[in-house]
């Protein structure tokens, strides 16, 4: 927790530059919950839709007895994103009180005006124990009332929320822009001279909430304090160090974001960010701190040495086009993906017969010998179902029938559980071409694969129908040469594709004309753009 109150003393200078600026600044904390963070796919906790989110706004009064500058800030707030709730905290003698408000929007005369819903009693939880008089001198300029307020949002994550770290972030910095709402992320980093190249990070949750609010319009900057390695205490951190404007800038995958310096400001007010980002980005080579001066030595005579002077700016760095992976290719049908092998238990009912697996039902269609198919339901191992066809005889018309037969055989194997198993092994390429016997030639190799290929197309195709918001139905997306596949034509090109959907886009074949390809069941990112053709694709 001392952790968390530390960060209150660069919060709270950059509030007063705001203020000083002329901007009203929230007098109310606002925090994100992503529902998504606790999914194991990285690329799914990120980008989301906008109802994976909620959004809490913290207060000591209700929303109705919230001052007009306050209200009006909410408003447009609530306006903009989803699932805005305000829960107002009150503190007795022992116990902390927590009501939850829903919150939306009714627009009079082209404003939005905040409408609080009906009040909903969440939870009373022991009082938390105040920092004592002593104890704030270690937070220089931030207020008893902000100090206790960061407590009691704290309270309400970790005990009310029980969230899991990453769940909830802290929205740091809230002010009222011109056109819409200004938001500032305060970071402090301490760099040693040796270390002063090494890229800036932001964590992943931060990055997916500042993404997600420059998408519904808000004006996002980042505030950072470099301070030198000796400076330890709060207190010094106000006096050393410098500020720096920032951004961050999403690595291809979405899977860390780095923070991009925009040059030094004197305070970091809104003004002061923005100007500074109008310069453009400091280069790979500048200094964040000037060199130590020289220790002067007795050296044999030579040429005059040149001034050591603080290297000048570098051009700003002109980014590459990432480029998207190929897809990988799945050689082995074992371990987790055991469950696509023709001999993996699975009950198939063919001709009023029900087989152990798809390559006994494979094996049982290939004869018309009755006494052949009844014997292939009882056995259980790859060898004795092998020596049971052997013993029979091809039916005439199996070669015209074999394409047919294995593709009816694998939609039977692939239902309900097993079907959703086979349609999340996209992006994987599947490319097991065992053949364990001629007789299994159509349900394996070449022919099996284009075949249970298909038959997860197929599948793919009905769950991005009934999913909605997903790349099938989208109207940037176009057919490609790989079935289950569409081709993203994102008008950003390929930064733009990965910057919409992350990880899913992968490199597709060399008719696709270069663009990256994503399957079709993946979920749509924040630039979907809903297409009405989507239905009637083939």
């Amino acid at each position: 927790m001392t952790a968390q109150l530390d960060a209150l003393v660069t919060e709270s200078a950059v509030q007063h530059a705001v203020r000083q600026g002329g901007h009203h600044v929230a007098g109310f904390g606002l925090w994100a919950l992503r529902r998504q963070a606790g999914r194991r796919d990285v690329v799914a906790r990120v980008l989301g839709e906008t109802r994976d989110w909620t959004w809490l706004a913290f207060m000591a009064a209700s929303p109705h007895d919230l001052l007009p500058s306050d209200a009006t800030l909410l408003a447009d707030l609530v306006h903009r994103l989803h699932g805005v709730s305000a829960i107002q905290w009150m503190a007795g003698e022992n116990t902390l009180t927590f009501t939850s408000w829903p919150l939306s929007t009714t627009t009079l005369r082209g404003r939005p005006h905040l409408v609080p819903g009906r009040p909903a009693p969440v939870r009373t939880v022991p009082l938390p124990s105040w920092p004592a008089a002593d104890q704030e001198l270690r937070w220089p300029g931030v207020s008893r009332e902000r100090l206790r307020a960061a407590l009691v949002e704290a309270t309400y994550v970790e005990q009310v929320a029980a969230a899991r770290p990453g769940d909830f972030t802290n929205i740091d910095v809230v002010a009222a822009g011109e056109t819409c709402p200004v938001i500032v992320e305060v970071k402090r980093r301490t760099r040693r001279p040796i270390r002063e190249g090494d890229p800036l990070r932001l964590t992943l949750s931060q990055t997916a909430t500042l993404h997600h609010l420059a998408q519904v319009g808000c004006e996002v900057h980042i505030a950072l304090r470099i301070v030198p390695p000796s400076q330890a205490s709060p207190a010094q951190w106000l006096t050393a160090g410098r500020w720096h404007a920032a951004s961050p800038v999403i690595k291809p995958g979405w899977t860390e974001a780095l923070v991009e310096l925009y040059g030094e400001v004197g305070d970091p007010s809104v003004d002061a960010l923005r100007k500074a980002r109008s310069l453009g980005p400091v280069g790979d080579g500048t200094p964040l701190f000037p060199a130590a001066p020289p220790v002067p030595v007795i050296l044999p005579p030579q040429p005059p040495l040149k001034a050591i002077n603080t290297p000048a700016r570098s051009e700003p760095r002109v980014p590459q086009t990432p480029r998207v992976k190929p897809p990988r290719r799945l050689t082995a049908f074992t371990g987790t993906y055991a469950f696509l092998d023709a001999w993996h238990p699975v009950p198939v009912r063919l001709g009023g017969r029900t087989y152990t697996s798809a390559a006994t039902a494979f094996l049982a269609a290939q004869t018309l010998d009755s006494v052949a198919r009844e014997r292939l339901t009882q056995v259980d191992t790859p060898s004795l179902a092998l020596q049971v066809a052997r013993r029979s005889d091809l039916r005439a018309d199996w070669a015209e029938l074999r394409p047919t037969v294995a593709r009816e055989i694998l939609r039977f194997a692939f239902r309900a559980e097993r079907a959703h198993a086979l349609v999340t092994t996209l992006p994987l390429v599947l490319a097991d071409g065992e053949v364990l016997d001629g007789r299994l030639y159509g349900l394996q190799g070449r022919p099996g694969l284009e075949t249970l290929t298909g038959v997860r197309a197929d599948l793919a195709r009905q769950q991005a129908t009934l999913g909605g918001r997903t790349c099938w139905a989208c109207a940037r997306s176009q057919p490609s040469r790989w079935s289950a596949f569409v081709r993203c034509v994102h008008p950003a090109g390929v930064m733009g594709t990965l910057a919409c959907v992350g990880a899913a886009a992968v490199q597709g074949p060399t008719g696709d004309a270069g663009a990256p390809t994503v399957p079709v069941t993946t979920l749509a990112g924040l630039d979907f753009l809903p297409s009405e053709e989507a239905a009637f694709r083939p």
